[in-house]
C-alpha cells in the first residue's frame, strides 16, 4: 500500500458545488496511475476520508479530483484552501474496460461522469468508440458535459429528468430505459458496457443490460456513496 502527502496547488469551483482540485505528491515528481483508478483522501487531523477518482492525465505531475459538496468529508474538501496538506493512498481499483472490445457504452448519472473523462483522454483508447448515456437532474448542474461533448470519438445520449422546459430537442426529459440502451446497442459481443454512478443506479442499470443479453463479463461497474 502506498501512503503519501498531497499538497493542494490550485482549485476551480466549476459549478455551485462542484470543487476541481489540483494536488501535487509531495517528494515524488509524479503518481503512476491508470485512467478509472481511485485514491483515498483522508484528513491528517482526524482520519477522516473517503476514495475520490483521479481524473488527470498519468502523465500530469499534478493529481486531479473532482469534488461534489456532498456528505461531510467532500464539504471539508470542497472548502480547502491552497497549500493544505491531505493524507493520501493508491492508486486502487480496476474501473478500466477490455481494450479489445471495440465498442464502449458508457452510462453514469451525475458525478458518476468523471472516470470516463480519463478514458476518453486517454491514449489507450484512441482507436476507441465510446458511447455515452448520461443522465442528471439539470441541465446546469451536468458536470463536466463540455468535457466529453468536446472530444469528438464520443457520441452522446443526454438525459435530464427534473427540468420540463429545456429547447434543445435532442435532450431526453425521462430516466434511462431499456430501449435506450437497446438503441445504441449494435453488437452484443463486441461491445463493454461502463456504469459508474449512484448505487441505486448502477445497480438498475446492471439489471438492465443484464435482461438484453449482456454477458456479466461485459459489465463493468463503479458506484459513488
Amino acid at each position: 500500500m502506498n501512503f503519501f502527502k498531497l499538497k493542494l496547488k490550485n482549485k476551480e469551483i466549476k459549478y455551485e458545488d462542484v470543487a476541481v482540485l489540483d494536488f501535487i505528491v509531495m517528494d515524488k515528481n509524479k503518481l503512476d496511475f491508470k485512467p478509472g483508478q481511485y485514491m483515498n483522501l483522508s484528513s491528517p487531523k482526524n482520519n477522516s476520508g473517503r476514495a475520490y477518482t483521479i481524473i488527470s492525465k498519468s502523465e500530469k505531475k499534478v493529481i486531479r479530483f473532482a469534488i461534489r459538496k456532498k456528505g461531510q468529508f467532500s464539504t471539508f474538501l470542497y472548502g480547502l484552501k491552497v497549500n493544505t496538506i491531505i493524507n493520501a493512498d493508491g492508486p486502487y481499483g480496476n474501473f478500466c474496460p477490455d481494450i479489445q472490445n471495440k465498442k464502449i457504452i458508457c452510462i453514469a448519472n451525475g458525478i458518476g461522469i468523471t472516470p470516463f473523462i480519463n478514458w476518453i483522454n486517454s491514449s489507450d483508447f484512441k482507436d476507441k468508440e465510446f458511447h455515452f448515456l448520461f443522465s442528471n437532474g439539470k441541465l446546469e448542474r451536468t458536470p463536466f458535459l463540455d468535457k466529453i461533448l468536446e472530444n469528438k470519438k464520443v457520441k452522446i445520449n443526454l438525459f435530464i429528468t427534473q427540468q420540463d422546459k429545456l429547447k434543445d430537442n435532442k435532450i431526453i426529459k425521462h430516466r434511462i430505459k431499456k430501449k435506450d440502451i437497446k438503441k445504441v446497442l449494435l453488437d452484443k459481443n463486441n461491445t463493454m458496457i461502463a456504469i459508474c454512478g449512484s448505487i441505486g443506479f448502477v445497480r438498475d442499470m446492471w439489471k438492465i443490460s443484464k435482461s438484453i443479453g449482456i454477458k456479466e463479463e461485459n459489465i463493468l461497474t463503479e458506484s459513488f456513496f
